[in-house]
């Protein structure tokens, strides 16, 4: 089964548990930063790990690789294989650590930045 590891990186408040939630299928949102799913794709299983992260978390150099957490939740960070930003677009206070991710190049990092979404 192959893994694949997304980060959901967004501000506070912007529905980051509430996406994931969406995605598990459950009622109440995980009580971990990290969830785990089974998906099939075109007859192929995956082991898809979402991990949640506040922009804070991250650090932003445009000069480096983005530097994920080392640890999360008490937990070794898994390798990132790419990246979902979530913003709030009516609240202005969500998107304004929004630009400087977008313009990391993929080169420069160890994920790919999605278009804007919203929850």
């Amino acid at each position: 089964m192959e893994p694949i590891n997304i980060a959901i990186i967004g501000a506070k408040g912007v529905g980051k548990s509430t996406f994931i939630q969406q995605l598990r299928r459950t009622p109440r949102p995980s009580a971990s930063n990290i969830s785990t799913l089974r998906h099939e794709l075109d007859g192929a299983q995956y082991l898809v790990t979402l991990v949640e992260l506040d922009l804070e978390g991250i650090e932003l150099d445009p000069n480096q690789p983005v530097q994920w957490p080392k640890q999360i939740g008490g937990h070794m960070m898994p390798r990132m294989d790419g990246a979902l930003i979530m913003y709030d677009a009516v609240n202005e206070e969500t998107t304004r650590e929004v630009p400087p991710i977008m313009g990391e190049s993929p080169s420069r990092t160890s994920a790919s930045a999605s278009g804007p979404d919203t929850c």
